[in-house]
């Protein structure tokens, strides 16, 4: 895969914390770090890729999620984010898109962000502690899955 095709998703790493809605949504606040790895349609890795983001609230109930991910060959991707929330239910505002989800309980989450023309990435966020989550985004093109993104993060102090 070219390093273009890699960074065109790479903003939909700001969808990983649109999710978590404990304290309508304020949970999680702070400097974030991981990696993760892109797998094609076919479940075999594509390429890697570290993140470091930083969550902050911007309001009583939105978050303000900016940070950057970073693929092997060295190529940067900027992410910015806005995740409004009601109680368990939350909006998604970025630059790629609009969407929602919800928090499911038990630090499980799911959300969807559409990014038109049949485009758009379904995640799924298990809160593993209170600074540890993983995250599984599938990324679909008319319906059918054309990538999936696996990522591991852990808040720091």
């Amino acid at each position: 895969m070219r390093a273009t095709q890699m960074i065109r998703w790479i903003p939909l790493l700001g969808l990983l914390f649109a999710t978590p809605a404990f304290a309508e949504g304020m949970w999680g606040l702070g400097l974030w770090t991981g990696a993760g790895v892109a797998f094609g349609p076919d479940g075999k890795p594509t390429s890697s890729f570290t993140v470091e983001l930083t969550r902050t609230a911007v309001g009583s109930n939105t978050v303000q999620l900016k940070g950057t991910a970073k693929l092997a060959n060295g190529d940067e991707k900027a992410i910015d984010q806005k995740s409004t929330y009601d109680g368990n239910r939350f909006q998604i505002e970025s630059s790629r898109g609009h969407g929602s989800g919800v928090c499911l309980g038990e630090g499980i989450c799911t959300s969807y962000e559409d990014h038109g023309n049949g485009q758009g990435v379904a995640t799924t966020i298990v809160i593993d502690a209170p600074d540890k989550m993983r995250i599984l985004m599938t990324e679909l093109d008319q319906g059918q899955t054309i990538r999936f993104i696996r990522q591991s993060l852990t808040r720091k102090p």
